[in-house]
């Protein structure tokens, strides 16, 4: 029985995250026809399916990849990453959409560099915390401005959302990798002052926070309301969606939450997958999230090497997190930040990004097996 288990894990790296991944990518496709395939002609269909052919393509080349491999060119990666953030803010090259500079088009190819980013910052992170001690200063302080630069980069292209799962994710590592509890707590706090910082220099920030905070705009002036209900028709239309689903959700299609939400296909497709899934498939899917962060810190546990294990730990929070703060938002128990869910949301750089996760994860996780053999 144990060989059979270990031959298993030699082909799948980890079986739970790959099941999970599968139950995700065709709830995706079924909750964006649900969103767009009747306005569309099926074209948010054919997309989500190109970026989740794609993005399994990423996972099983990477799954081949000796970790040990990416580890050392985590540096050039992070090079690569901090490049693509600067290219945004340079002339044409950057694509501006609602006063923001995310996306950047080189030819005929458009992505967003914060997801890409996400691996390279993960491997670089890992890549620091187990060589900190035998490197020189020189060193340090240049790994160090780098993490540093790419992740003030990404809060100036006005993604607030991205950065906050990366630097908790940064800080967990870090914490798993030794720190002291009193340190990590310290870092914690610097963050939050950060992050309110950042929220109140940013009036399009406090005008989110004051939605979440007055959804219904019953604090809102007679002058007020006018502004207030703008600012919170999204998380209105959500709260809508969430309740029409019910516990068991509606037909397929059926729903009239992609009617009224905004970026239904994006930042609030959570609320059409409680409204096609209901209440108990809304858990659901926080449920798969929170087995993401569990297997990959099981394939942490057993890592040997202490970077293969941060790597581990690290590509499943990543994943894990986002996929349960996009479902906090929706359903109103944090303000808005912008943010996808992991292989169910429309876009292809978010799916790639996943997808190299995914393929760091199975390679960890068959180099386990390997070693155990």
């Amino acid at each position: 029985m144990r060989s059979l288990a270990l031959e298993e894990r030699r082909i799948w790296g980890d079986r739970g995250i790959v099941i999970a991944v599968v139950v995700l990518a065709a709830a995706g496709l079924l909750s964006v026809f649900a969103t767009t395939g009747i306005n569309s002609e099926f074209a948010g269909l054919r997309s989500q399916a190109q970026g989740l052919v794609i993005a399994a393509i990423a996972a099983v080349v990477l799954s081949q990849v000796p970790t040990r491999t990416l580890l050392r060119f985590s540096l050039v990666l992070g090079l690569v990453a901090l490049l693509f953030f600067a290219l945004t803010f340079i002339g044409d090259l950057g694509v501006s959409k609602n006063g923001a500079r995310r996306s950047l088009r080189i030819g005929g190819l458009q992505f967003m560099p914060a997801e890409l980013a996400k691996p390279a910052l993960l491997l670089l992170w890992a890549r620091i915390l187990s060589s900190w001690g035998g490197w020189g200063q020189g060193a340090r302080i240049g790994h160090g401005a780098l993490v540093g630069a790419i992740i003030v980069l990404m809060v100036a292209t006005k993604d607030l959302g991205t950065p906050f799962v990366i630097v908790i994710t940064l800080g967990l590592m870090w914490f798993l990798s030794g720190a002291r509890l009193g340190h990590v707590l310290l870092t914690i706090g610097a963050g939050a002052a950060a992050v309110v910082a950042l929220i109140a220099l940013a009036p399009h920030r406090i005008k989110y926070v004051r939605a979440w905070l007055d959804p219904f705009c019953h604090q809102a002036t007679a002058d007020g309301l006018t502004a207030c209900r703008d600012a919170t028709a999204a998380l209105r239309a959500s709260f809508m969606a969430i309740a029409d689903g019910g516990l068991l959700g509606r037909p397929l299609g059926a729903g009239q939450g992609p009617l009224h939400l905004l970026e239904a296909d994006n930042d609030f497709i959570g609320a059409v997958v409680a409204e096609q899934f209901g209440l108990l498939g809304f858990g659901l899917f926080a449920f798969i999230f929170i087995i993401i962060i569990a297997q990959s810190l099981r394939l942490a546990d057993r890592a040997d090497d202490p970077e293969l294990a941060l790597v581990a730990a690290g590509a499943g929070m990543v994943i894990g997190l986002q996929g349960l703060i996009h479902l906090a938002v929706v359903c109103g128990a944090i303000p808005p930040k912008g943010l996808t869910l992991p292989l169910v949301s429309l876009g292809t750089s978010s799916h790639v990004a996943i997808g190299i996760l995914i393929g760091m994860l199975v390679r960890v996780g068959r180099e386990q097996a390997w070693s155990e053999g």
